[in-house]
């Protein structure tokens, strides 16, 4: 349906560029009546209507009468060319020859655009692809992260009870922390009375070997005076 659009506007731009053209060359040449009566036979044609006068050609001095296109047609028979959708025209004309390049023009330049067309479509096509491609990889990245979370969760879970239970076991160990804390500061002060009783035990055991040593040498003497009365 472009296509069609595409066409149908170029033809109707090149068909008013010649009329145009035409029409300026005949002013600028002094035309005569059949020339105006041929050129109001054009513009009509390519109007898709035959009632155009010579009035269209913007001057008064072309005012041909019913039998002016046939007389025309009559004269140029032989030396004339078939278009689509257009009139005849003489192949004679060099200036005719000008115009139909400015129409070769536009219809390369309509090639190029269908050529571009062409081309955008594949690379639409292409691109579709691709963003076809990319939509499944999506759809399955997606897919993987949602089971990576849900994998997450479950192992967060399972920290979280591992986590729990350590804070329990350290509770507990806390408290048997506490209690052997303070049964060793019973044991402290146990063993610094243990020590203190040692000391005085230590200072009892040297006034028991003083005393000793006094008896050792009173009976030692007593057993002399014994051996003397002897």
């Amino acid at each position: 349906m472009n296509r069609n659009i595409i066409f149908s506007n170029f033809n109707m731009i090149w068909k008013r560029l010649i009329l145009d053209y035409i029409q300026a060359l005949l002013i600028g040449n002094g035309a005569d009546q059949q020339q105006g009566d041929l050129y109001a036979l054009l513009k009509g044609s390519i109007a898709g209507s035959h009632t155009d006068t010579a009035d269209d050609y913007k001057t008064d001095q072309y005012q041909g009468d019913s039998h002016a296109p046939q007389m025309i047609l009559k004269q140029i028979n032989g030396r004339r060319k078939t278009c689509e959708n257009f009139s005849f025209f003489t192949l004679d004309d060099a200036e005719f020859r000008k115009a139909t390049r400015a129409n070769s023009i536009l219809h390369f330049q309509v090639n190029l655009l269908q050529t571009n067309q062409n081309q955008i479509l594949k690379e639409k096509v292409k691109l579709e692809s691709v963003v076809d491609l990319i939509k499944h990889q999506m759809k399955e990245n997606r897919k993987s992260l949602r089971k990576e979370i849900e994998d997450l969760k479950q192992e967060n879970k399972t920290l979280k009870t591992k986590l729990q239970k350590t804070v329990s076991d350290n509770k507990d160990s806390q408290e048997e922390v506490d209690f052997l804390h303070n049964e060793n500061n019973v044991l402290s002060v146990i063993v610094r009375d243990l020590k203190n009783q040692i000391a005085d035990l230590e200072g009892k055991e040297f006034l028991n070997k003083t005393s000793i040593g006094g008896l050792a040498a009173r009976c030692l003497k007593l057993e002399t005076e014994n051996n003397a009365l002897r």
